[in-house]
């Protein structure tokens, strides 16, 4: 294998990063991608929408910044635990439509399950796992992880 990605999320990451060791070592190259949703869908957006209408008091870019510091950490942690060399690609944007732009010309993408463990169906992908799992432009392995991860918001893909 030539490239591989491995999307990195705030719950199960650990688990994608040891299941991708099984592939790394024959890599060329391995991309440890964390991505940040748009304004709308970070904290600081979910937290405006819970102040309700006219409060302009959020502080978003400080918000927007500690989410940023908290996908350097994790990518950092990430590559430590992957224990080789690799790049790592911190993105602001739909979810989706960024980890599927990283995985052009990619030959893998191991990303983790992150709806509902006990389900099967539909609802057991978030939104963007599917959307991205169905429009991949390489093979993904879908690791399940260790932990339950918390059901996922519902959201628009597409």
């Amino acid at each position: 294998m030539r490239r591989i990605v491995i999307w990195v999320t705030d719950s199960g990451w650990r688990s994608c990063l040891s299941a991708a060791t099984h592939f790394t070592h024959d890599a060329e190259s391995v991309v440890l991608l964390h991505v940040i949703p748009p304004d709308g869908d970070t904290p600081a957006g979910g937290l405006r929408g819970f102040l309700g209408r006219g409060q302009e008091r959020v502080p978003t870019q400080q918000v927007n910044e500690l989410a940023q510091a908290a996908a350097h950490r994790l990518l950092a942690r990430g590559r430590r635990l992957l224990g080789r060399g690799c790049e790592t690609v911190s993105r602001v944007g739909r979810p989706e439509r960024e980890v599927l732009s990283v995985c052009a010309g990619a030959d893998l993408l191991v990303c983790g399950r992150d709806g509902r463990l006990r389900l099967t169906g539909p609802k057991s992908l978030a939104p963007a796992t599917r959307f991205v799992v169905g429009h991949a432009p390489c093979a993904v392995l879908l690791v399940w992880p260790d932990e339950e991860v918390p059901a996922a918001r519902p959201g628009r893909c597409g």
